[in-house]
């Protein structure tokens, strides 16, 4: 069985998404072959030729986040639909008994002793450097350790999946090759007709009365919660960027308390003079910077 890793490298407007139109796809890496399709003479004929032929040889393609790649795949014509298809990233998901979502390459990498990928070409990225701006043997260099560290981790979680029962092999070959029926709808989307669904409100007013469609949603906060965690909840008022600094200010109020112990309101007690209780308590009420008012 011939088995290739793929990977992509795009541009980063909107973290690559492959529906933005300011993206467009720069490298495309299977097996051990580079696919150049921006840097080269002829980006789009021959080189998309060549990423399909590599594809067409394969039984099984690796990918680790695999719809992502695929959507790219698919936006430059390439067919992948006959081929079967192995996600790392769901497959360390199911592993994992369900309870690790979408990890990373990373963090796969680590938990099965694979070297981690350099962070140099992340650090071009959060300083907002495009990816057809980085120099391309390092953008190459970055794809190929990705390439192969993918790939490992597949023999790795081969291993671990040699052991497993004949129900749970069988459901992860159904789980990876449902990702392509998945990869399907989220590029298309689901066909929504809004006339017929307008006409049909219309029928539903008419048979039942405008209420039938009406839907009021309130929403509110439990305030034992709010008064549990109202601390907590401050704090990320506080630091939120999204809320701005007025609102902060309406949102949270604070209010503070002091008491008393019973002991000393007896010892006030004591005092026969209310003007010698009232000199008793200033000096700890000026700490509290608290006015008295002597009635």
């Amino acid at each position: 069985m011939i088995v290739k890793a793929l990977d992509v490298e795009t541009q980063i407007f909107n973290k690559g998404n492959f529906a933005d139109k300011r993206n467009e796809l720069c490298y495309v890496g299977i097996g051990d072959n580079l696919h150049d399709v921006q840097y080269t003479d002829h980006p789009y004929g021959e080189t998309l030729r060549n990423v399909q032929k590599d594809i067409d040889e394969a039984d099984l393609l690796v990918l680790i986040n695999a719809k992502f790649d695929l959507h790219w795949l698919k936006n430059y014509g390439i067919k992948f639909d006959h081929k079967k298809i192995w996600d790392c990233q769901l497959v360390d998901f199911m592993l994992s008994g369900q309870t690790e979502a979408y990890p990373s390459m990373n963090s796969m990498a680590e938990k099965y002793g694979l070297p981690n990928k350099d962070d140099k070409i992340a650090a071009y990225w959060a300083q907002g450097i495009d990816t057809k701006d980085i120099p391309k043997d390092e953008i190459e260099n970055y794809l190929r350790h990705d390439l192969e560290t993918t790939k490992n981790i597949f023999l790795k979680q081969k291993e671990i999946i040699e052991t497993r029962t004949p129900a749970f092999k069988r459901l992860l070959s159904l789980a990876n090759q449902d990702l392509l029926v998945l990869e399907d709808i989220e590029y298309n989307g689901f066909y929504f007709n809004e006339e017929k669904c307008l006409t049909k409100a219309e029928e539903l007013q008419e048979t039942y009365g405008a209420e039938i469609v009406e839907e009021e949603t309130t929403f509110s906060f439990d305030s034992a919660m709010i008064e549990k965690y109202g601390e907590i909840l401050s704090r990320l008022i506080e630091e939120s960027d999204e809320i701005k600094d007025t609102d902060k200010e309406k949102i949270i109020k604070a209010t503070t308390k002091y008491s008393v112990a019973k002991g000393t309101i007896d010892k006030f007690a004591t005092y026969g003079d209310v003007n010698e209780v009232m000199d008793a308590v200033k000096p700890v009420v000026a700490l509290k910077n608290v006015e008295i008012i002597k009635g």
